[in-house]
């Protein structure tokens, strides 16, 4: 694999890990509350793991 595709693959890598953390946000909020969470951080995670 070049290194320009390594390179891309590791950008978007680490732009999907922050959206995952960024969403955990809410959820803890709400969590917090008591008030279920929402469907986007499970979906945030599932696209980031392997």
């Amino acid at each position: 694999m070049s290194e320009k595709k390594l390179e891309i693959f590791g950008w978007v890598g680490t732009a999907l890990s922050i959206i995952m953390y960024v969403s955990y946000i809410p959820q803890i909020i709400h969590n917090l509350n008591g008030i279920k969470g929402t469907p986007i951080q499970p979906f945030a995670a599932a696209l980031s793991s392997d």
